[in-house]
């Protein structure tokens, strides 16, 4: 079969996450830059969203189903564990990642921040403040499910994998960078 692409922006935090479930499972995988709506990409994914896939003639699109295609690849370094209960604990924090924490922490507060689009180029404050009592309470969801944890939904896994990234970046910026330090176990999660 040919070599396994993933296409998309490196900084992108869904893109490093499904680069990372690459590593984690040893596959030999080419990382392609792209940009979203290209037509490389539109050609994948008919939303324009980054990253896509391809491996031979077979495509994909969203990061969830290119992680999820990955590890099945092998059955060295399950990041889905085979017990359904595990498994669904696994994909329940993927879910919450996608539905709770992506619009908040990465759409509300990240994104102005990188992509500013207020009164002079600057990040627009009005967006980022009204975002921070939502990312407050997702800090603190976060850090009481990792209580008597070292991993998000028990062992190491996709749920790591996808938060990693997003909180990454998000505690590279000051507001989230001082609720983080104030939910310890958040913190030590991702030191």
């Amino acid at each position: 079969m040919d070599r396994l692409q993933i296409i998309g922006a490196p900084q992108s935090p869904l893109v490093w996450a499904v680069r990372m479930a690459a590593v984690e499972k040893g596959l030999d995988a080419e990382f392609v830059g792209g940009r979203p709506h290209t037509p490389e990409i539109l050609a994948i994914q008919p939303f324009g969203k980054i990253p896509v896939m391809r491996h031979g003639d077979f495509t994909l699109g969203e990061s969830r189903a290119i992680a999820l295609y990955l590890d099945a690849q092998s059955d060295d370094a399950k990041l889905v564990p085979r017990d359904p209960r595990a498994a669904a604990r696994v994909e329940e924090w993927i879910m919450h990642f996608h539905t709770e924490f992506v619009p908040v922490m990465l759409l509300r507060y990240i994104v102005p921040y990188f992509f500013p689009a207020g009164p002079g180029g600057a990040p627009d404050r009005t967006v980022i403040d009204a975002a921070l009592p939502a990312l407050e309470k997702l800090i603190g969801i976060l850090d009481r499910q990792l209580d008597g944890r070292d991993f998000i939904a028990g062992d190491y896994s996709l749920a790591d994998i996808f938060f990693a990234p997003t909180l990454h970046y998000a505690n590279a910026l000051p507001e989230a960078a001082r609720m983080i330090a104030a939910h310890p176990r958040v913190a030590a999660w991702l030191a």
